[in-house]
């Protein structure tokens, strides 16, 4: 499956909408010499709790990506500015790195291995779907208000439909013969009655042609490419790709309230604004306990969840694979990853969690979680393969993004603030683009080399 980061990502890859780019200009490899500040350490008890007693301050901000002076990696691959308001969207497919300029009027396609332009395409000049998104060697964007599919390779418009309307396609999955995309119509183009309006659909690949739609109030795609929508009636449907209903669920709640959405091989169903429950995907089965999908792939999703405590739980096709209770994580978990036989639990106080991708045993816990500085939140956003990413300053407003290895706690580059990784597939947390992880903020494209796995390190085992 494919994904232009769950609910919540879905906000976040909306929020894209808004930005757009005139002109870029590639910086050559190694980027700025500018040097910044020590790695700020974790704030001590008497500064979080002066933090919680007033509004944050605003610092000096930082503009470009910027190598740490002593850092061991020659720092950035390659890093692309835009001159412009900033960048519409970004998706990564291929060997290709392709961006949405709407204010230009143009998509660009650039090569992950130096940044270099491959192709560009023309687009309605003004108009931004605000997603892109691909499956293979078929780029699929809204130009015009129209859904159109393009040769990734090539740029060249393969077809256009405007049968779906003003439709966002935030998940495409190729299966067979048939295009399934799941997303939302436009607010230009609303539900009769004013309610959300979600859209899942099946597509020919080489025409565009819709051979089934149905309209909901969510849709979302599963593994496999199986579609979980929230219908108008209170409940909820999953469908094959070839648009076959596979299962149905009537949930207790009504049109007014609730919603599910899909991630790897479970269904999160949230009812009437109360907890969310976990169901199974294979046939609508519910798992008996309420929580949250935090990553997932092909074969397995790792959930943290609640039934009278914490838990987190591995699940598969068919249901739940184990589940590990008194794990000692702190009260925040910033990300996590699927490694090859480790699943890597990142925590916004800085601690880390490794437990064994085969049965849940606890293998490693580096260091122990900050609760602290849990509690306050923001500083630590997660990690990316062998990076951790953190706030440079919980005091300020916009603060840059501090690159840190977790291996060896080197800092090796700071970001301007709110970037993020570009995800080969949001939904599975993808960010290594063969060798590379790219990361997007307003203005900048920045290309960071990762080493080559294991990235775990030699974390000491409690």
């Amino acid at each position: 499956m494919a994904a232009g980061s769950v609910a919540p990502a879905l906000a976040a890859v909306a929020a894209l909408v808004t930005a757009s780019i005139i002109s870029a200009d590639l910086i050559a490899r190694g980027g700025s010499t500018a040097v910044q500040d020590p790695v700020v350490a974790v704030p001590e008890d008497a500064t979080l709790e002066r933090l919680e007693r007033r509004p944050p301050t605003q610092h000096s901000i930082l503009t470009e990506p910027t190598c740490t002076r002593g850092a061991h990696l020659e720092c950035f691959t390659w890093a692309v500015r835009a001159d412009g308001a900033g960048f519409d969207a970004v998706t990564a497919t291929g060997t290709l790195l392709v961006s949405e300029q709407a204010l230009d009027g143009s998509l660009v396609a650039r090569s992950l291995v130096d940044g270099e332009v491959v192709w560009t395409a023309e687009l309605t000049r003004g108009f931004s779907g605000g997603v892109l998104t691909a499956d293979r060697d078929l780029l699929v964007h809204v130009d015009g208000g129209d859904l159109t599919g393009r040769d990734v390779a090539t740029g060249r418009e393969r077809w256009r439909t405007a049968e779906l309307g003003r439709f966002a396609p935030y998940q495409i999955h190729r299966s067979g013969e048939v295009l399934v995309v799941a997303g939302e119509r436009g607010r230009r183009d609303p539900h009769p009655a004013g309610l959300p309006h979600g859209v899942a659909a099946g597509l020919d690949p080489r025409t565009g042609e819709v051979r089934w739609m149905e309209e909901s109030r969510t849709a979302s795609l599963a593994a496999g490419g199986v579609t979980v929508v929230t219908a108008y009636g209170g409940h909820v449907q999953a469908y094959e790709p070839t648009g076959e209903l596979r299962w149905q669920v009537d949930a207790p709640f009504d049109t007014g309230g609730g919603e599910a959405w899909a991630v790897g091989h479970a269904v999160s169903i949230q009812h009437d604004g109360h907890g969310r429950h976990l169901y199974r995907l294979h046939d609508g089965a519910p798992l008996g306990y309420e929580g949250s999908v935090i990553v997932a792939d092909e074969v397995h999703t790792f959930a943290d969840v609640f039934d009278g405590r914490s838990r987190f739980v591995l699940l598969d096709e068919r249901g739940e694979v184990w589940r590990v209770d008194d794990v000692d994580r702190g009260r925040c978990i910033s990300g996590a990853s699927l490694e090859a036989t480790t699943v890597e639990i990142s925590t916004c106080g800085g601690g880390r969690v490794t437990l064994d991708r085969a049965d849940g045993r606890l293998v490693a816990r580096l260091p122990p979680p900050t609760t602290r500085a849990d509690a306050f939140g923001g500083r630590r956003f997660g990690q990316i393969g062998p990076y951790e990413l953190s706030n440079a300053d919980p005091e300020a407003q916009a603060a840059a993004v501090v690159v840190t290895d977790r291996r060896t706690g080197e800092e090796i580059a700071r970001l301007p603030a709110a970037t993020h990784p570009v995800w080969r597939d949001l939904w599975w947390q993808d960010a290594d683009l063969g060798g590379l992880v790219v990361f997007q903020s307003r203005q900048w494209l920045t290309a960071l080399p990762l080493p080559e796995r294991p990235w775990s390190g030699a974390p000491s085992a409690r």
